[in-house]
């Protein structure tokens, strides 16, 4: 990525692979340069969502900084991630390099056309003019079923936010959005993560014996009896039809405080002798799970920690949806302990009745599926993760929560 020569127009095809999944002594080596190109504002975002930006980003723009002449066109191959994900190509859609802008002002999007066997990442060919600032609707073209269907595209609420992609006669309704106004506290989350070990935390069968005690288990690990305290209904999809919305199918295992979200120390599951057998079985697999968060608890000595538990997963209430591989937004309201799991589903946890109806109807607005839609996410792992609907909420301060 060293060459300064200068062209008119240029045609390229660059590398399609996130930061993450490069060899190590090359992402030393390169880890700067998303510096230098705008893509991230420090090392810290590297650990973070950062880490998953694509080097095809920090090609186009080196070579919009470096290599294309003053008014020059380039015409690029890349993964549409560039454009339709949340995330990590947040800082790329600022659509400059440095104080250099370039207009991206159409779109080919393959989509189902298999123009390169073998990948799976969606993928397209866009064409940018630099030192022209970026302006929308940007023209979308995609191939569906045997012939390219012409589209318009732009972002909404926001002008870095992944594209929305619409019909010409759309944009009036898309733009009628409902803006829902909640405490920090209620920020939309993924459900539990356990960091590859669903079977030791994750129940098919629930047997409540007292009120102290329950017996529960799956077929990699038989029956256990452990503390009913700690055990709590886990969402699957039956949770989302009608007749079986309130049948637990699945539970979960939290060894956590509920009144403060914490991790039980070592002192206190040592007094839990049921609870501690069980996780004892374990060490050794819960200890080399892999991950840069689940390692800070490990490194602790809490090496039955899970991801994606806070004081959230105790609120009272919960307005869930499937996150993963639908087409159709329907959000429901959950009282009492039920969990989520990772990102099958997601919530917006609810401290209250009142605000919780209140939520839940804002969130059927037919808009807000419509927005979804217009993401060309569905069926897809990408459908509805919280990210998306955040982009919907104002987030009040502490002392102004009397919306509700």
């Amino acid at each position: 990525m060293s060459s300064e020569e200068q062209y008119d127009i240029i045609i390229s095809n660059p590398p399609w692979q996130n930061f993450n999944d490069l060899p190590s002594e090359y992402k030393d080596t390169i880890k700067h340069l998303f510096f230098d190109y705008d893509l991230i504002t420090n090392a810290k975002d590297m650990l973070l969502g950062g880490s998953r930006i694509d080097i095809a980003a920090l090609v186009l723009q080196k070579v919009v900084a470096k290599n294309m002449k003053e008014d020059g066109e380039g015409i690029f191959f890349t993964p549409l991630s560039l454009l339709l994900n949340d995330g990590a190509h947040t800082t790329f859609r600022n659509y400059k390099v440095h104080t250099t802008p370039y207009y991206i002002d159409e779109v080919f999007d393959f989509n189902n056309a298999h123009i390169f066997e073998g990948i799976a990442t969606r993928y397209g060919l866009l064409h940018l003019q630099r030192d022209t600032a970026q302006q929308f609707p940007i023209n979308y073209h995609r191939w569906e079923d045997t012939t390219w269907k012409s589209y318009k595209a732009k972002p909404l609420l926001h002008t870095n936010n992944p594209l929305s992609i619409y019909a010409p006669d759309e944009e009036v309704g898309l733009d009628n959005l409902p803006i829902i106004h909640l405490p920090k506290t209620s920020t939309p989350r993924q459900g539990v993560n356990t960091c590859g070990a669903n079977h030791v935390f994750f129940f098919d069968s629930y047997k409540e014996l007292d009120k102290e005690y329950c017996e529960v288990g799956n077929e990699k690990v038989g029956t256990h009896l452990l503390p009913t305290q700690y055990v709590y209904p886990l969402a699957t999809s039956k949770n989302f039809q009608p007749a079986t919305k309130d049948v637990a199918k699945k539970w979960v295992l939290l060894p956590y405080n509920p009144t403060d979200a914490s991790p039980l120390t070592p002192e206190v599951l040592q007094t839990i002798n049921s609870l501690n057998d069980y996780l004892l079985q374990f060490k050794s697999l819960l200890e080399n799970r892999k991950g840069t968060l689940i390692n800070v608890p490990i490194q602790k000595g809490i090496w039955w920690a899970l991801l994606g538990v806070g004081k959230y997963n105790f609120f009272p209430y919960k307005i869930m949806w499937e996150a993963y591989g639908k087409n159709e937004f329907k959000p429901q309201l959950f009282a009492g302990k039920w969990q989520a799991n990772q990102s099958l589903q997601a919530y917006i946890p609810l401290q209250t009745d009142k605000e919780a109806q209140t939520t839940l109807a804002l969130l059927q607005n037919q808009q807000i599926e419509k927005y979804l839609l217009s993401l060309k996410m569905e069926g897809t792992m990408n459908w509805a993760q919280p990210g998306k609907i955040k982009k919907l909420i104002r987030f009040q301060e502490p002392n102004n929560h009397s919306l509700f």
